[in-house]
Formats: structure tokens, C-alpha cells, sequence
């Protein structure tokens, strides 16, 4: 059931990021990287009328921003660098490190500055280029930087404290702690990023060139070897690693980007692997067996993209599907069979949409109009 859907005509110039997905809602959240602006659209998966915008806050500049959704789909966690309008008379605004958290319901937010305490940490050990931020139910929001190839990965928690007296449109601080892994004595060959499993568990995932796989265990504080089961469906010791913008310092060695026709998606606990082939992608399920440390790539799907759709893009991983987002279209593949209420809906969508000369979709109804029209009564239609 792939589909592609036109992104709406205002977020077209703008680089969309993702921020995460909710299946209670069958919705993808996005925002775009807008100088003067904190924004967060979501978009249903089965509507492409469905766009909207959840957030929208205004600043005098917004220098830097990384964004995640909570594992409940309840809550946007922002983590920002902004200059405020009108911070003071004299004009003399000055940049200010702060943590949103959105409730995505009520489309309410609260904010918190960073706390003196962390104050020199940030400045001194946080690098922003490449900073995800994420969130557990067992341990709250938290950020990494991916950019470290080799070394230890910073991690960090963020705890929230309320504070009601500080400065108005302020709800409290927020403090950060130190938790980076170290770094791993078996992965010497190792060029691409590594790919987060579990964050309550700093679980991480390495792929080294040699076919290797390190999985880090919390418990002991050391990295295990894992192998890949003898049925696995693919082997990604031959796809060439290529590391874009390095840079090697005693903090680690970084890469602003990794080439390879063979990638690594995670999101939760959704793992997907892509490899790309002869204008082919290819797709795999992965699932890590920690009793007998073993990963095996199952094979999904495989789909040729039009080249309108197959550029620069930020992946996403749902249970049953993965969403390419870049900023004209969300391409979704579906690497699991569809639900029969998707396919309904989808199907129902198909008579009433628009596509375009390329195979993008937009329009249709909403899904309390294909309710109405199907009679349906209960409380959500997918």
C-alpha cells in the first residue's frame, strides 16, 4: 500500500525534519527549519488533507533546533536555541537555551530554560550539529549526538523542574546529566552512525565494515558481539561506507554524513533496513535476539521511487511502514501487510483524492467525512 503525498504549498522551501509518529493516531509530525519560527505540523497517513499546523511559536531568530515525540505520541519535546522579541527596551536580546514540551491534544506548551547549573556543560561538552532528541516512559526526555562514529556517544537526560516564579511565559528549568557510552574497543572499522535501540536502556547498535554488529549492554557497561543468524536475508559487509565532512578530535571521531547504499532506520522499536541496488530499494525487518546475541534482516519490500520522490529525505519507521520526508513529499512504503481498516480507508480515499501528474495525492476528506459518509459510529475510524 505505498503512497506519496504533496506536503502543503507553505512548507515546500522550508527543510523538514522529523519529530516522530503516533500510532494511536496514524500520524507523522514534521517541522520545518524556519529562521524565525518554532513550528510542528502532523499529518494522518491515510489523508492527505489531513495537514496540520499543531505549533507555532514566533522569535526574533531561532539559531538551533532539534525535536522528538514521546513514546505515547502525548507530548513534542523541542530542544532550542532562540533570541526572544522584545527581551528588553534597550534592544540588547541575547540567545536563550531552552526545552519545549508540547502536548499534542491541547496544543499547549511549556517552557524551560536551561539551569546554571548545566549552563557550562551545555556550552562546553553538548555539540549541536547533529543532536537527536528523544523521550522513554521509563526515564523522560533525553538527547544524543550521532554524528560519533568512533568514541564514546554523548547522552544525555533532561529532567524538568516547575518553577512558576520566573519570568512570565517561563513554566521552570531544566537540568542535564551525563551519561555518554563509552566508546567501543572493537570498532576501529567502524564508519556509520550508531543507531539507538532503546533509550531508557542507552541501548545502541554498531555496524562495523566487516559485518560486524556491537550491541551495548547497559548491565555491564561493555559492548557485545553479535552475529547475523545464518538465514538472514542480506549481508551488508560489501556496501561501500563513505564518511562525509570528518572530523577526528579526543572528543571522538565524527562525520557530518554517511554514505552507503546500505542504511539503518530505528524508530522505537521499529528497525528497518534499506539497501539501495540498481535503482532498487530494498527493505528488511530487523529483529535483535539478546539471548543469543544474533540480528537477522528478513526481506519486506522492494520499490522502484520515481526520481521526484527519491532525494534528500529524513526516514521514519512506523510498525508496519516507512515515511520518507523531504520538502515537497512524504513517500510511505509499507514493508508489513496493511491493516483491513487501513485498506479500507485508503481505498475509500483513492476515489476522492487528487493525484498528480507525478503520483503525489492531495485533498480528499477528512476523516470525520469518511465517517459520516460510511456511517460509522464508533470513535476512530483507523
Amino acid at each position: 500500500m505505498n503512497r506519496v503525498f504533496q506536503t502543503p504549498p507553505n512548507l515546500r522551501k522550508y527543510r523538514l525534519s522529523k519529530v516522530g509518529f503516533d500510532k494511536f493516531d496514524n500520524a507523522v509530525f514534521v517541522a520545518p527549519h524556519i529562521t524565525h519560527v518554532l513550528q510542528v505540523w502532523k499529518c494522518n497517513l491515510l489523508f492527505p488533507c489531513s495537514w496540520k499546523k499543531v505549533i507555532d511559536l514566533p522569535f526574533e531568530e531561532v539559531l538551533f533546533s532539534a525535536f522528538g515525540l514521546s513514546e505515547n505520541g502525548a507530548s513534542v519535546g523541542i530542544l532550542a536555541i532562540c533570541i526572544h522579541k522584545n527581551e528588553n527596551s534597550s534592544g540588547n536580546n541575547y540567545p536563550k537555551v531552552q526545552f519545549f514540551e508540547l502536548n499534542t491534544q491541547l496544543e499547549e506548551y511549556r517552557c524551560y530554560s536551561l539551569h546554571e547549573s548545566s549552563g557550562l556543560a551545555f556550552d562546553r561538552d553538548v555539540f549541536l550539529d547533529n543532536v537527536i532528541v528523544g523521550h522513554s516512559n521509563q526515564s523522560g526526555w533525553y538527547f544524543y549526538d550521532r554524528s560519533v562514529v568512533r568514541g564514546p556517544i554523548p547522552f544525555w537526560t533532561i529532567s524538568l523542574t516547575e518553577n512558576l516564579l520566573l519570568v512570565p511565559g517561563e513554566h521552570g528549568t531544566f537540568e542535564i546529566t551525563d551519561r555518554k557510552i563509552p566508546a567501543a574497543d572493537d570498532a576501529s572499522d567502524c564508519q556509520r552512525y550508531a543507531v539507538l535501540l532503546n533509550g531508557s536502556q542507552r541501548k545502541f547498535a554498531k555496524f562495523t565494515d566487516n559485518h560486524g554488529v556491537l550491541v551495548f549492554d547497559e548491565a555491564t557497561d561493555s559492548w557485545l558481539q553479535y552475529r547475523a543468524t545464518a538465514d538472514s536475508d542480506v549481508a551488508f559487509d560489501n556496501a561501500r561506507v563513505r564518511g562525509v565532512a570528518e572530523t577526528f578530535g579526543r572528543r571522538g571521531h565524527r562525520m557530518g554524513a554517511v554514505e552507503s547504499p546500505f542504511t539503518i532506520f530505528a524508530d522505537g522499536n521499529n528497525y528497518v533496513a534499506k539497501l539501495y541496488s540498481k535503482g532498487l530499494h530494498s527493505f528488511y525487518r530487523l529483529s535483535f535476539d539478546d539471548q543469543q546475541r544474533t540480528i537477522c534482516f528478513k526481506r519486506a519490500a522492494q520499490v522502484k521511487l520515481p526520481s521526484a520522490f527519491d532525494r534528500t529525505f529524513y526516514p521514519l519507521c512506523t510498525p508496519s511502514e516507512v515515511v520518507f520526508i523531504s520538502s515537497d513529499y512524504l513517500t510511505v512504503v509499507s514493508h508489513s501487510p496493511p491493516s483491513l481498516r487501513h485498506l479500507c480507508s485508503w481505498s475509500a480515499q483513492q476515489r476522492l483524492a487528487k493525484k498528480n501528474a507525478i503520483g503525489a495525492w492531495s485533498g480528499g476528506v477528512s476523516e470525520e467525512q469518511l465517517k459520516q459518509m460510511c456511517g460509522f459510529r464508533g470513535n476512530r475510524l483507523v
